[in-house]
């Protein structure tokens, strides 16, 4: 086999797997993009803090985007071998929705920390912070202990 059929055959292997995953291929670009803006947002409320660009935080980012990405992949291909499809696309559908949601309330508290305390910007990015991250059930007396009892 020379380096022509080789390369020919890579890219048909390559399409094929991404022929197969095309019906999730928009909760893949859903995770890629909130990876990447967690991280860039994450890096730029060090950077204002005085930090410096940590490698470490940055390819811990980066092992968790390739590790739920093989996770959704994974299920996605259970469901075709067990033959339930739409059962798949829910679950990768959910996995997906969980992620806006805690990688949202991450970006919206490191914008916070970017921001000035007395814009609007500021205010805005609170306010959804604390509708995402449900504080107002810290304010309930007996959650607050409840919280800190079962803190993992």
């Amino acid at each position: 086999m020379n380096l022509s059929e080789l390369k020919c055959c890579i890219i048909a292997i390559f399409s094929a797997i991404a022929a197969f995953l095309q019906p999730i291929v928009g909760d893949i670009y859903t995770m890629l993009l909130l990876f990447f803006f967690n991280a860039f947002f994450g890096l730029a409320a060090d950077v204002v803090h005085g930090g410096i660009w940590n490698k470490k935080k940055f390819c811990r980012a980066f092992i968790e985007c390739i590790l739920f990405i093989t996770f959704v992949t994974l299920i996605y291909t259970i469901g075709f071998f067990k033959h339930n499809m739409t059962g798949a696309l829910q679950c990768v559908s959910f996995i997906s929705y969980v992620l806006i949601y805690y990688y949202g309330t991450n970006i919206c508290r490191n914008m916070m920390l970017i921001l000035p305390n007395d814009g609007l910007g500021y205010k805005a990015f609170a306010f959804i912070y604390s509708v995402l991250s449900i504080e107002i059930i810290k304010h309930i007396p007996f959650m607050q202990g409840y919280i800190k009892n079962n803190r993992a």
